[in-house]
């Protein structure tokens, strides 16, 4: 963490196991030795003025901070009693005198306005006809997940079970293959040899996402890498750029990483906080996500913990999560909390691991939004309330097994019903069940209709004819 911080105010070089370069408190020389940096204890020490800091004192000499900002730049609490202040401090105990003034007024609700130097952009949308072009894409690549029980698994072992895929719409590109750009209604791109390049669609999972109603972005979690450089999260070209907020009347807000992270976290623990998945750490909000944020009451920031690595080129260690997380408390100072998943790098390991993720969000809340998630220890265990996300999301559908041994689906969600169709499966919602229970009597009454359902598929049943009185 010292590393991060440091680098953010003079170049370091690596030399054995520690970092030298200028002291960022006394000047220093470019070629001096005396400013180190311990990565192994999180702390610097300058050899000429005498200098030293862990990362809250750094933040308290170097950028000015209080120490109960430098503890919330760090999502850090207090845990220092022998501070003279810790009793009245808002990091540590949590206590300050009440004056007879903040008795008197009610203060506006705080918001936070981004640091001057930044402006967010307004989002790109993609064309008509590559909006045409991509949902006929998202379509086939659905039902062939649909149809592809490994991935099925793979997602279900990634906590996004087959009611959450039909949900978000998830897709399989079953294989590598390629389209003239044009016809996506993209401008020509040529290689060096003037050959024009074509539009790379490659085998993997498949993320749309979409903005009022219509497909935005495309986004593909490659099955194979090509070598040790290639990115395992494929953007189409000519998708939207907009960053997705997954509900965005949410009054406080995850931010992760991947997108499979970011839908996870939404299954989980949707109705507790809105969540913002990045695509990159070191992506940004765009104008309409930046609105949301300024009014949000708590913004955990959960980007991937990569262990820092060295890069030969800058000659340094790089952290690129860290980095980014310095950026969300400098911007949002007021709503920033640092809050890694307790286990694992991402949302995505920590579920495999056994973390509860609904009760990580719960726990990472301002007390204020925690009372919504919390049963109170008074009431009896024969008197059940159901709070939040229940532990197992309630499916969209069941499978149901007639007589002659065919299967069919009920739901009652219209997405679920018009994609089951789409695939070829019977589908059935409550209401024609209980038409069909008062005009059929026998097993071979009942595989009338399953045989009217499998030759219209999609035919909907809104009034029956009791064919009992049928001879």
């Amino acid at each position: 963490m010292i590393l991060a911080l440091v680098q953010n105010h003079v170049t370091l070089r690596k030399q054995g196991a520690h970092y030298v370069g200028r002291c960022p408190k006394c000047g220093g020389t470019e070629a001096t030795t005396r400013f180190v940096v311990n990565i192994a204890k999180d702390f610097c020490q300058c050899y000429s003025c005498s200098f030293n800091a862990d990362p809250i004192r750094f933040l308290r000499e170097i950028e000015g901070k209080t120490c109960p900002e430098a503890h919330r730049t760090l999502g850090l609490d207090c845990d220092n009693p022998h501070c003279p202040v810790w009793e009245k401090c808002s990091k540590g105990k949590g206590e300050r005198p009440t004056s007879q003034k903040s008795t008197m007024t009610t203060p506006a609700p705080a918001v936070d306005r981004p640091t001057p130097g930044f402006n967010a952009s307004a989002a790109t949308t993609p064309p008509d006809l590559w909006q045409a072009k991509a949902a006929k894409l998202v379509n086939r690549a659905h039902q062939a997940l649909l149809d592809t029980p490994e991935q099925l698994a793979y997602l279900s072992s990634r906590g996004l079970p087959l009611a959450a895929v039909i949900k978000y719409r998830l897709g399989y590109v079953p294989e590598d293959f390629y389209r003239d750009r044009s016809s996506w209604g993209l401008p020509e791109e040529l290689w060096p040899d003037g050959r024009p390049k074509k539009l790379f669609i490659p085998q993997g999972i498949l993320i749309p996402w979409f903005i009022d109603g219509l497909i935005h972005r495309i986004r593909i979690r490659k099955q194979a890498l090509r070598n040790a450089k290639d990115g395992r999260y494929y953007w189409l070209p000519g998708s939207g750029n907009d960053i997705i907020c997954l509900n965005p009347a949410a009054q406080a807000h995850v931010i992760v990483e991947s997108d499979l992270d970011g839908l996870l976290i939404d299954w989980q623990a949707g109705d507790l906080v809105g969540t913002i998945p990045l695509g990159s750490c070191s992506t940004h909000p765009k104008a309409k996500a930046l609105t949301l944020l300024e009014k949000s009451l708590c913004i955990m920031v959960a980007l991937d913990f990569d262990k820092p690595r060295w890069d030969e080129e800058k000659q340094q260690w790089i952290a690129p999560g860290a980095k980014s997380s310095l950026w969300w408390a400098q911007k949002f100072p007021r709503a920033y909390k640092r809050w890694p998943v307790p286990d694992g790098k991402d949302p995505g390991e920590a579920f495999a691991a056994g973390v509860d993720l609904p009760a990580w969000v719960v726990l990472g809340l301002p007390p204020a939004l925690q009372i919504r998630a919390t049963v109170p220890d008074d009431v009896p265990a024969e008197e059940p309330i159901q709070v939040g996300i229940p532990a197992v999301a309630e499916p969209l559908y069941k499978t149901i097994t007639a007589a002659d041994g065919r299967q069919f689906i009920l739901t009652d969600d219209p997405g679920t019903y018009r994609t089951m169709t789409d695939a070829g499966k019977i589908c059935f919602t409550s209401a024609e069940m209980r038409l069909v229970a008062r005009a059929v009597d026998t097993p071979q009454q009942a595989a009338r209709i399953l045989d009217i359902k499998t030759t219209f598929p999609g035919i909907r049943i809104t009034e029956t004819t009791d064919l009992r009185e049928i001879a």
